[in-house]
């Protein structure tokens, strides 16, 4: 690594901690009265402060996963105020993203960017999934050095605080594959695949399992998620041979291959956002990627395009306009 690559990736480093501290500021002082699900996640905490876990309590507590459970235990020992339950699932969120950002990201401000656009308006309230996509991201080193239990251990304790992160044992079996032709040929028989039977297999989970009854009439996802992924992967494939597709890159590569085959597959099925969140996360280390592979000059046009593009869709979503509208602070 030359002098300058080397103090490129300082003031990157550096860079993304400021933002990482803005962004955790923010996460502490929110009032979280003003933002959907918080309320009851502050009743639930109180609940536990005061009286320990009380399986009878009908509150929605009772149904949570029992990671959740523990964390809210184990913080209300500490203090009993709502507050530090926040902090910590924020700390945890900005931690385990912006840490992948600093050591897999060719781009580490743009890929801070895209998480501003995308993820963070969400993570503020949807606390209990992104904390386990965030704990998702820290199995990177163990799936690229094949520790499979590390791995395992790591995602079992994100399905505890969220169920859906079981879905990402995939990765580990993914990674295995190798990218070329045949794997380009694969993948859009797969895609094919998804999009005749995977909507009915998740409505069967979903009606079948208590766990996922309250997505059934949840919002239903449209085709935006699976059109950004496929831009996302037109991209990487234009910019980016196939033989370079190895390590890293080639994880985040096929994870946004099953983001695209989830989102085709998942149209008019409310719980396919939740699922795909998981794979989707990657596009934000793909894109950077995808992009360094260009000359210098089609990397402006790109960049500025991609800037553009992910500020117009998360204004133009109305989950995160009504969410971000309503956001309050403490201060």
């Amino acid at each position: 690594m030359s002098i300058k690559d080397i103090s490129y990736y300082k003031r990157s480093k550096y860079l993304l901690l400021i933002i990482g501290i803005q962004l955790f500021v923010i996460n502490c002082l929110k009032d979280y009265n003003s933002l959907p699900d918080l309320p009851s996640y502050a009743l639930g905490f109180e609940h536990v402060s005061r009286n320990g876990y009380d399986i009878q309590w009908n509150t929605g507590m009772k149904v949570s996963e029992p990671g959740w459970i523990v964390l809210n235990i184990f913080l209300s020992s500490l203090y009993s105020d709502p507050w530090i339950l926040f902090a910590c699932a924020g700390g945890i969120i900005i931690l385990g993203h912006f840490r992948t950002y600093t050591h897999y990201s060719t781009i580490p401000w743009l890929s801070a960017y895209l998480f501003l656009c995308t993820i963070f308006c969400q993570s503020l309230y949807v606390i209990r999934q992104h904390i386990a996509i965030a704990l998702c991201l820290l199995t990177i080193p163990y799936i690229l050095q094949r520790k499979f239990i590390s791995f395992l251990l790591v995602v079992i304790v994100a399905a505890l605080i969220h169920n859906t992160a079981i879905i990402f044992v995939l990765a580990y079996w993914a990674y295995s594959l190798n990218v070329n032709r045949k794997f380009i040929l694969f993948f859009i028989c797969t895609a094919c695949l998804s999009y005749f039977f995977l909507s009915h297999i998740l409505m069967n989970i979903m009606t079948t399992y208590n766990f996922y009854t309250p997505y059934v009439d949840g919002e239903q996802t449209n085709a935006t998620g699976f059109l950004i992924s496929l831009c996302v992967l037109i991209l990487a494939l234009y910019s980016i041979p196939l033989k370079k597709m190895q390590n890293e890159l080639k994880l985040f590569f096929i994870m946004s291959c099953i983001a695209t085959c989830i989102g085709l597959g998942g149209m008019g099925v409310s719980a396919t956002g939740r699922l795909n969140a998981y794979f989707t996360v990657f596009s934000i280390l793909l894109i950077p990627h995808a992009v360094s592979y260009l000359s210098k000059k089609l990397q402006l046009v790109v960049i500025t395009l991609v800037m553009f593009a992910y500020m117009f869709f998360s204004f133009s979503s109305i989950s995160y306009v009504n969410g971000a509208r309503n956001m309050e602070f403490l201060m």
